[in-house]
């Protein structure tokens, strides 16, 4: 650092190396996707041994006065069965409380995030902010059923856009205003990517409402590709306990979770299941599946289908056959030690 350097670039300097420095881009930028394209998840951290947590809690009540660690005195066959207990509910829930992963998620609108960073046990949010950085680079991330709008309407969408950046710019550029002063004009489908931490019960929890098609394909695509993301580390244990309530049940669940009739059924059941209520008030469902699935292709890890069919489970058993099922990376866990 020179003896010249002003303040002002000293600490600069220091926030670019700790990346803690606002994005000031000045040159407007307005990319528009549809749906799920722009989506991208990746895990930043997880545990070294998923299983050994799980085991090591839900075998705590058991034991002499040496209390000895039970993980070293068992084969990978008995940890797999104890593992298997838990993820079924067998034992106290604390088990899958013990493991605990974190995610960046990319290409999301801010209507996504809002929905996400609703949870409030089990789980922590930090997201990219529209106060400390210039927006003016953002993109925007549009449902897809605006693509299949007239092109009249969705000509007018794309202006308004873009008509939205130009007076940002202005603020920013001749008022001199701070960016928190411009983004109070900023829609909520401007791309809006965060980080989440969550322990393993409560993202098996949320995953069972947020898979389910009558929620907005946004939310869907985050837990649709997450599940896929266990199956490419080799952890289809997991994976096969990650889906959709109504899966679970064999059944249409849309108007019991949404309450009743009176709360809920904005759209009608997928399809999935057969449907859990006449009544609804538009005559679709929130998400459609199939084009979602065709959306997130590109998740998709050779023959397995990032969106499988309610009979593609794995369905593990408590047996050798089970066993032999398991991923190479749920293996290699259960034999290490």
């Amino acid at each position: 650092m020179s003896i010249n350097t002003t303040r002002e670039e000293s600490v600069d300097t220091i926030r670019k190396a700790c990346g803690t420095l606002p994005n000031r881009v000045e040159e407007v930028k307005t990319d528009i996707f549809f749906g799920c394209k722009k989506l991208d998840i990746e895990i930043v951290d997880m545990p070294e041994n998923i299983y050994k947590a799980i085991f090591s809690i839900a075998t705590a009540t058991w034991g002499n006065d040496q209390y000895e660690n039970k993980w070293n005195l068992l084969g990978p066959f008995e940890r797999y069965l104890v593992v298997l207990n838990a993820l079924k509910g067998k034992t106290l829930p604390t088990a899958l409380e013990a493991p605990k992963f974190t995610f960046i998620v990319r290409g999301v609108p801010r209507h996504c995030f809002d929905q996400m960073a609703r949870t409030r046990i089990g789980a922590g949010f930090g997201s990219i902010g529209s106060r400390d950085n210039s927006k003016l680079d953002s993109s925007f991330i549009l449902y897809s059923e605006y693509a299949t709008l007239g092109r009249g309407i969705l000509f007018s969408v794309v202006k308004y856009l873009e008509r939205c950046k130009e007076i940002y710019a202005d603020i920013i550029k001749e008022g001199k205003e701070s960016y928190q002063i411009a983004r109070s004009l900023l829609p909520l489908s401007y791309h809006h990517p965060f980080v989440f931490t969550q322990n393993l019960l409560s993202l098996l929890q949320q995953a069972k409402r947020r898979m389910c098609f009558g929620e907005e394909e946004f939310i869907c695509g985050i837990h649709w590709v997450i599940r896929q993301l266990f199956i490419y580390n080799g952890n289809k244990l997991i994976a096969d306990f990650m889906r959709p309530a109504c899966d679970f049940a064999g059944k249409c669940l849309y108007s019991k979770t949404d309450g009743s009739e009176l709360f809920g059924n904005l759209f009608k059941g997928c399809g999935r299941h057969k449907a859990g209520s006449s009544y609804a008030e538009f005559n679709k469902s929130c998400t459609n599946a199939s084009r979602l699935r065709n959306q997130l292709e590109d998740h998709k890890q050779k023959d397995v289908s990032v969106i499988p069919e309610p009979d593609e489970y794995v369905n593990f058993t408590p047996d050798l056959k089970g066993y032999t099922k398991l991923g190479p990376g749920d293996k290699f866990l259960f034999r290490s030690k």
